[in-house]
C-alpha cells in the first residue's frame, strides 16, 4: 500500500455513517471468551448467520488452523461460502472496530484507509502489535493509507456521515497527552470530515480504565473493572 501519499490542503476525507449502504461487513474471530459462561464465538456466529444472506462478510482469522475450523463450522451451519471471505493476519484482540482500518472517502469518492495509532486502550503506551492490522489490510486491498498521527479508537467515534462527530473527551485526552482539544478537532475535521464536534466529558462509570482504581459496588464493597476502555 502507499503509506501517507501526498494530501492536498483542500483535500478532506469523510467517514460514512454505519447506517449507510455498505459493501462488506468486517469482523475478526475471537481468540477466547471475555466473560465466563458467555461465548464470544456463539454471538459472532449468530451475527454472521444473520448478515451473510444479505451482505458479504470478511472474517479476519489469526492462523491457518482457525481458518480451517471456521470453514468446517460454516459448512455445518449451511452458510454459503461465496458470502464469506476469510483473510489471515496475526492479531491479539478481536475488537477490530478499535484497532482495525477506518474506511474513508474523499470528495471525489476515492477510498482510503486511516491508520490511527492503537495502544491497547491506554494499557500499552509503548505500542501494540495489533496497531499494524489496518496497514496490512490496506496492503491487501491496495488502498492508500494515511496516518493522522494520534491514538484513538473507532469505538469512541459516532458519526452521521454529514459532518457531525461525537467523542468522549476523557478518552481522547488520555490517549493523546499533550494534545489540546483544538489540535484533535483539526485532525478530525481533516480526516473524518467533522464540522460539528460534540464532546461528551466522560464515558460510562463501569467502563472506567482499570488502572484508575476500583469502583464502589455497594455500601462498603468495591471492584476493579477488567481491561475496560474508558
Amino acid at each position: 500500500c502507499q503509506q501517507n501519499p501526498p494530501l492536498k490542503e483542500e483535500n478532506r476525507f469523510i467517514k460514512p455513517a454505519e447506517f449507510e449502504l455498505q459493501r462488506e461487513f468486517w469482523t475478526a474471530w475471537p481468540h477466547a471468551d471475555h466473560a465466563r459462561g458467555y461465548s464470544n464465538t456463539e454471538v459472532l456466529l449468530e451475527m454472521i448467520m444473520a448478515i451473510a444472506p444479505h451482505q458479504k462478510v470478511v472474517l479476519i482469522v489469526p492462523n491457518d488452523s482457525i481458518k480451517n475450523h471456521c470453514y468446517e463450522l460454516f459448512y455445518e451451519l449451511d452458510i454459503e461460502s461465496d458470502s464469506l471471505d476469510l483473510i489471515e493476519f496475526p492479531y491479539h484482540e478481536f475488537w477490530v472496530r478499535d484497532m482495525g482500518p477506518v474506511f474513508v472517502k474523499d470528495q471525489h469518492g476515492n477510498e482510503a484507509i486511516l491508520d490511527f495509532g492503537f495502544n491497547a486502550w491506554g494499557y500499552a503506551p509503548e505500542g501494540h502489535s495489533d496497531d499494524a492490522l489496518d496497514r496490512r489490510i490496506a496492503g491487501l486491498l491496495k488502498l492508500p493509507v494515511y496516518q493522522p498521527g494520534i491514538i484513538t479508537e473507532s469505538g469512541n467515534h459516532e458519526v452521521n456521515g454529514k459532518g457531525t462527530l461525537i467523542l468522549t473527551k476523557a478518552v481522547e485526552v488520555q490517549r493523546n497527552p499533550g494534545k489540546s482539544l483544538e489540535e484533535l478537532e483539526s485532525i478530525y475535521r481533516k480526516y473524518l470530515g467533522a464540522e460539528n464536534i460534540i464532546w461528551i466529558d466522560e464515558g460510562l462509570l463501569e467502563d472506567r480504565l482499570s488502572f484508575e482504581g476500583p469502583l464502589p459496588i455497594g455500601n462498603k464493597d468495591s471492584a476493579y473493572t477488567v481491561l475496560t476502555t474508558g
